[in-house]
């Protein structure tokens, strides 16, 4: 994976599969910490520990329509090549929460991504699934919940309307943006 965005694509991905019916994704750059950091808590099935054992193993995959599952152990490899690393925390039928943090100026960590972007294709494939993200940088928070904007606009399916679809991905970029937060959208 080139750019973090794909790697929250992923396991939320991995999270909605679960069964989750409400997934927070969470953004922190402290650039005077040096740190950036990524977590994602859902309300699936979650893991058994013997699971969670296993998870960062390319060769290991609860999936039966693939051999291998390179997900969390890319994440993981990538962190690693920042000088970070990665946390699962996991119990059956209550949920799962993946932090991984990087240095936040280390040559090898990956670029954001299309935040944005990624957070509109992870709305409009899960209108089901509420979406809390929250960006935070040394400057200030951003935070998008679908559900208050489904109330906002009066409508359960927005991402999927072509007019809300582009005012919503302009406002996520723009609330990234006006934090000081990295994201390069389209």
């Amino acid at each position: 994976m080139k750019e973090l965005a794909l790697h929250i694509l992923d396991i939320v991905q991995n999270a909605t599969r679960a069964g989750a019916t409400e997934v927070h994704i969470s953004i922190c750059e402290n650039v005077q910490n040096n740190m950036y950091h990524i977590a994602i808590t859902d309300n699936g099935l979650g893991m058994s520990e013997e699971v969670q054992n296993k998870v960062l193993d390319p060769f290991y995959t609860t999936r039966t329509t693939r051999k291998i599952g390179l997900g969390l152990p890319l994440l993981y490899q990538n962190a690693r090549l920042a000088e970070g690393d990665i946390q699962i925390d996991s119990q059956p039928n209550k949920g799962t929460s993946i932090k991984a943090w990087f240095k936040h100026d280390h040559l090898d960590r990956l670029p954001a991504g299309d935040i944005p972007g990624t957070l509109m294709l992870i709305f409009q494939g899960n209108p089901h699934v509420r979406f809390v993200y929250s960006h935070n940088t040394d400057k200030g928070q951003f935070v998008f919940d679908t559900k208050q904007i489904k109330n906002a606009l009066e409508c359960n399916d927005p991402w999927n309307v072509p007019d809300y679809r582009k005012l919503l991905i302009d406002y996520i970029y723009q609330g990234i943006k006006g934090i000081g937060g990295e994201t390069n959208s389209c």
